[in-house]
């Protein structure tokens, strides 16, 4: 994946984020099912695109902060609920 698609689907999901969560709480989050499951779905797309991003271009993720985290996301979100 390049640097521009990664940043491209980055940002997409970023503004959807965003958005679909502009009016929400951590409670919307623990008991709407619904919710949670679009959410943490938009969540993986980014870490996917960062894991190419950091084959195609290790300098370039280690340049995000985090980077690290927001990959490993969904494996610990699972312990919150």
């Amino acid at each position: 994946m390049s640097q521009k698609n990664t940043f491209t689907i980055c940002s997409a999901v970023v503004s959807f984020l965003l958005e679909f969560t502009s009016n929400k709480a951590v409670d919307d989050y623990i008991n709407d099912r619904a919710f949670r499951s679009a959410l943490e779905r938009e969540l993986q797309i980014i870490g996917e695109a960062l894991i190419g991003l950091e084959k195609a271009a290790p300098a370039v993720a280690a340049q995000i902060p985090e980077y690290q985290n927001i990959i490993g996301f969904p494996s610990r979100s699972r312990a919150w609920i």
